[in-house]
């Protein structure tokens, strides 16, 4: 289990491409510019962007954004530490979309120092393991904060639970496609400002007892109207996700819950 600083990352979080980025190891900034995301960002085309260089230019917008617009609210929330979970199955959320249960879910923010309560959403996610890992040409891991979401300060999930996590898996069983939970590339798209939408990092998972096309998959309570790192989603905040990748059109996806981030307002886009 390796732990990072996450304060290098705060704003930069702001940017979601559904839940990864490539990751450059051998620089802090590389370690921890996959939050912005769940998987690699590509157009509707399949044209792979420029990670670094546009994270950088969302990064120096949210800088200057978050300090001149006070109307912004979901700002990063400082987190103590960020953590690689290793060699273990957890749930990739990116491409879901979720369904309102009527009930409240309890979620720690800043660090596990407060609880929020939000409405909760059950989200159906595939589970990443050591194939799909290597089918990707990734180790099995994921990465938390441990003391976010439902977390309680470890990477080891009870049994028969899994935890979500980001992920630089670009190729995973995708809700979307038909037959469900086909593996494909993911896809990202921006849902329209004032989407509802679901924060499915760090909260526990509960596999379920089927398969759902040879996929396994778990079914994870999340809130919605989060932001990755705590604080509502501001109306004025549009959304990128992967949920929809394949549906006609996916576009579809926005009105059904996605598991997605917020983009701030007045921050760059692709």
């Amino acid at each position: 289990m390796k732990i990072f600083s996450i304060l290098p990352i705060l704003l930069a979080c702001f940017q979601f491409n559904a839940y990864s980025l490539g990751l450059d190891t051998t620089t802090s900034s590389g370690q921890l510019s996959y939050l912005l995301a769940q998987n690699n960002i590509r157009d509707a085309t399949g044209h792979q962007s420029s990670p670094r260089g546009d994270f950088r230019e969302r990064l120096q917008s949210a800088k200057s954004l978050k300090s001149t617009d006070s109307s912004v609210k979901s700002t990063a929330v400082a987190k103590t530490e960020l953590t690689t979970c290793s060699g273990q199955n957890y749930a990739l959320c990116a491409g879901s979309t979720c369904r309102a249960t009527g009930r409240m879910i309890t979620v720690k923010e800043d660090g596990g120092t407060k609880s929020v309560k939000y409405p909760e959403a059950k989200c159906t996610c595939p589970v990443i393991n050591a194939e799909i890992s290597t089918a990707n040409g990734l180790p099995l891991e994921g990465y938390a904060a441990l003391n976010e979401g439902n977390m309680n300060g470890s990477c080891i999930a009870p049994v028969g639970h899994v935890w979500s996590y980001f992920s630089q898996v670009t190729t995973y069983p995708q809700e979307s496609y038909t037959p469900k939970f086909t593996t494909a590339l993911g896809v990202k798209q921006e849902c329209p400002a004032g989407t509802k939408a679901v924060n499915c990092w760090n909260y526990l998972c509960t596999l379920d007892a089927k398969t759902t096309n040879g996929a396994q998959t778990a079914t994870c309570s999340c809130p919605i109207g989060e932001g990755y790192f705590g604080g509502p989603v501001a109306p004025t905040e549009s959304s990128i996700t992967e949920a929809g990748s394949y549906y006609q059109p996916p576009s579809l996806a926005c009105s059904m819950l996605p598991v997605s981030g917020p983009v701030p307002t007045g921050a760059g886009r692709n």
